[in-house]
Order: structure tokens, then sequence, then C-alpha cells
């Protein structure tokens, strides 16, 4: 999974991966998980995890569309992976994100935000965040 010539950036803590989201909805994936990515940085008990990066995420993985999501985030030494699938709805739109633990090699959260549209939906997205991130240590 993760490419030969690559290697995880040295560790400092705890480590977080999100991976570009499955996408029913035609909507811009790189834009709701940079989304996600913000909201996880806006969340003070999150201050000290590093997020990987896109860039260095999709350098280290041979593919942006992991098949075995925990796997992924083993190759990129993270220690939880946000995954998801925005998807269209009858009266709008919905992004389900899945929190992963790659020790544990589980799910440990879920959490849904939905819109009308793409603005609202990126909108609801912080809320969806937080939920998924209740107690982690």
């Amino acid at each position: 999974m993760q490419h030969p010539d690559k290697k995880p950036a040295p560790r400092h803590g705890k480590r977080l991966a999100v991976l570009e989201f499955k996408n029913d909805a035609g909507l811009d994936r790189a834009f709701f998980s940079d989304a996600v990515r913000a909201a996880v940085k806006s969340i003070r008990s999150l201050w000290a995890v590093q997020i990987v990066t896109r860039e260095n995420m999709l350098e280290m993985l041979k593919s942006d569309d992991a098949a075995d999501e925990v796997q992924a985030g083993r190759a990129l030494d993270a220690d939880w992976i946000v995954s998801g699938r925005l998807s269209r709805l009858a009266d709008g739109y919905e992004l389900t994100l899945h929190l992963l633990g790659t020790k544990q090699g589980a799910l440990l959260t879920t959490a849904t935000a939905a819109g009308k549209d793409a603005a609202s939906l990126a909108a609801n997205v912080p809320a969806a965040v937080r939920k998924l991130f209740p107690d982690l240590k």
C-alpha cells in the first residue's frame, strides 16, 4: 500500500489521516476532505494531533481510494483514519464520516452532515467532525 520510496514524516504524538471520500454526489471530494481537516484543527482537544496532509498522503499511498482503510492508515503511520462518503439525496447532499482506529482495526464512531446544497453541507461539516471525536485519548 505504501509507495516503496516514501516514508511517513517523523512522529510527534498522535497522528490522524483524512482519506479522500467516496463520492456518489458529484461534489469536490478534495474540498470536503480539506474541510474535515480544517474542522479537526479547530477542536482544541485535538491541537496536539498531527494531521497528515493530502499531499503527503497521496505521495505515500499508491492510490487515494484505499480498498482497506485501516491498512492505509497503518501505511501512513496514523493512529486514526477518517473516511467517508459523499452522497446525493432527494433533497440535498450528505457526508457520512467514519472514524477508524488503526491499532484496533475497528470502527470507533460515525457522524453525518447534511445540506440542501454544497455550501450548506460544508457549513455543517464542523458539527459532524466534533461528534466524531467525543473522548479520544
